[in-house]
């Protein structure tokens, strides 16, 4: 790259990163998919892989003692490792069309292969056994095979590697005059994660294809595969923290506007994945069939369980490579910088935060609350099963003096007012500080404070209102039962269930312990029966995606993006 090219970094027809990092020449070369489809993944890993070479062979001619070269090398290689099997994974069946193939094979095809036999060892082995296992699992040959040792079979076709990767462009491309030590890394690690999420659109725009002819299976095979590519374009970016600050910093103020925030494919993975989510969603709408229902019976609803878990990946994979930027712009900027384009660090730890999939969560949420009562009569059981068996005296309690049955009905009745006026530190403090609570028989008690504050805070995060009703106390010495009745709203449900309590207090009229007589399914059964998604109301848009998109329109309204 020449002084006059960065000069007309902000020439029209492309950001200032794309004219940094070539970004138009380097697209121009990839296929439209006209004749093959998946031959942009062909392609784009093998330029990925050309350029991951071009900074192996940088790597062992750079001289800084700063450099730490072994461990870049021992990145690049697991990288470009990674990204040829990925290429394999999902080429392994194709068939290379005729238009592809090269009639005879030239010798150095790879400008990158060229500088293999000046690479150390372990670099050189890691090079050619990834290339040598693509060569064997694929049905056709690459074009590098004499360039790796590996004989040529005439009866396989083999790629046209000069004519459809373009080695020559890329390699010119990841060349270009340096402007500082640290230039190739920086260009070259962001034309990598270029080229990686282009394949992560293109599968994700596969898997729509397949969703809309009904093939869920296929279609949550390519969001799989656009995860991986996503995870490949982050493990890219990432090799940036091996930069020298020294070294890195001169060349971050003379491009200024030139770093990867600006990059279209990232900036657009996240809405490119809701999107796919939304087909899922139409699909469910359609059907009458709730993200509830996939979530209780993956086995009735398996194709499209097995899309929700691939969305599910991708959205992660979304989610670490914005929190990996963080992570970036914190070691090379500090917590406290702006950044190159003027927006706050911790504005990109906030949006790593953010749901992809709000509707999902949501729905995950329910389905816990749900499970939650669901098997709530054996909560913590486990767990409690080995406690006794370790000490069976674990909570048992001697039987203390008597507590005056006036104190015991005032109690009692603080107790249920407590919860129904949601006074979550007047309600803990009616206990003693190692009090025992059993929220069901066969349930792990909570034990001392800390733990009742769990309880109590879960309990009115879940129900809201709760208001309870009870019947009189039946007071013997310190032990009284009451029966009692809960009026309560839950995931938007009305909800009614009974149970009776004993309570164990001490002379002064706290609680030691205390034991819930109920079914806690009645709940779930009730929550079910309410409706098992009430995120869809007669196909109108979910308020959690209005929501969302409330936010992001915020977002862009203030420039953060």
């Amino acid at each position: 790259m020449t002084d006059d090219s960065l000069a007309n970094a902000t020439a029209p027809g492309s950001s200032p990163y794309e004219r940094y990092t070539s970004l138009d020449r380097l697209r121009a070369s990839w296929p439209a998919g006209d004749d093959w489809p998946d031959g942009v993944v062909l392609v784009c890993a093998l330029q990925a892989t050309e350029l991951i070479l071009g900074l192996m062979s940088a790597a062992i001619g750079d001289d800084r003692v700063t450099a730490d070269v072994d461990r870049r090398l021992d990145r690049y290689s697991r990288l470009l490792q990674a990204g040829v099997d990925e290429m394999v994974d999902t080429l392994g069946s194709a068939r290379l069309p005729w238009n592809w193939t090269a009639p005879s094979l030239a010798d150095g095809a790879s400008p990158g292969l060229r500088a293999l036999p000046a690479l150390p060892g372990p670099a050189r082995a890691a090079v050619s056994d990834a290339l040598r296992r693509a060569s064997g699992r694929l049905p056709f040959q690459l074009g590098v095979e004499p360039q790796v040792g590996l004989v040529v079979s005439p009866g396989r076709p083999t790629l046209n590697y000069a004519g459809r990767t373009a080695p020559d462009l890329v390699r010119r491309v990841g060349r270009a005059p340096a402007h500082g030590p640290e230039d190739h890394l920086f260009c070259a690690a962001h034309q990598i994660t270029e080229c990686w999420l282009r394949i992560a659109h293109h599968h994700v725009r596969e898997a729509e294809r397949r969703a809309d002819l009904g093939d869920w299976a296929a279609a949550g095979r390519r969001i799989r595969r656009a995860a991986a590519a996503v995870g490949l374009a982050t493990d890219a970016a990432r090799l940036l923290d091996m930069m020298v600050l020294a070294d890195y910093h001169p060349l971050r103020v003379r491009l200024r506007d030139g770093s990867g925030a600006q990059s279209k494919a990232a900036q657009s993975m996240p809405s490119a994945a809701r999107h796919a989510f939304t087909i899922l969603q139409r699909h469910l709408d359609t059907q009458g069939i709730s993200l509830l229902d996939v979530l209780d019976r993956p086995d009735r609803h398996r194709s499209l369980h097995l899309y929700r878990m691939a969305l599910q990946d991708l959205g992660r994979r979304c989610q670490t490579f914005l929190f990996e930027h963080y992570l970036l712009a914190l070691t090379t900027l500090g917590a406290d910088n702006l950044g190159s384009l003027g927006y706050a660090v911790q504005t990109l730890v906030r949006r790593a935060g953010e749901p992809l999939f709000p509707e999902l969560d949501q729905a995950k949420h329910r389905y816990a609350v749900i499970t939650n009562f669901t098997h709530g009569a054996s909560a913590g059981a486990i767990v409690l099963a080995d406690e006794l068996a370790r000490d069976p005296d674990r909570y048992r309690r001697t039987r203390p003096d008597v507590c005056p049955p006036g104190l015991a009905r005032d109690r009692v009745g603080a107790y249920f007012s407590a919860i129904t006026h949601r006074d979550a530190d007047a309600w803990l403090a009616l206990f003693t500080p190692d009090a025992v609570f059993r929220d069901a028989p066969n349930a792990r008690p909570f034990h001392g404070q800390r733990h009742l504050r769990v309880f109590i805070d879960t309990m009115l995060d879940t129900f809201d209102p709760l208001i309870a009703t009870y019947d009189d106390p039946e007071i013997d010495g310190n032990h009284v039962e009451v029966s009692w009745t809960f009026h309560a709203r839950a995931l938007g449900a009305d909800l009614v269930f009974h149970g009776r309590e004993v309570f164990e207090l001490t002379p002064d009229g706290r609680f030691r312990q205390v034991l819930v007589n109920w079914d806690p399914a009645t709940v779930a059964a009730q929550l079910w029966s309410a409706g098992a998604d009430s995120a869809v109301v007669n196909g109108t848009p979910r308020p959690v995606r209005q929501a969302l998109d409330a936010s992001r329109a915020a977002c862009l309204t203030s420039g953060e993006g």
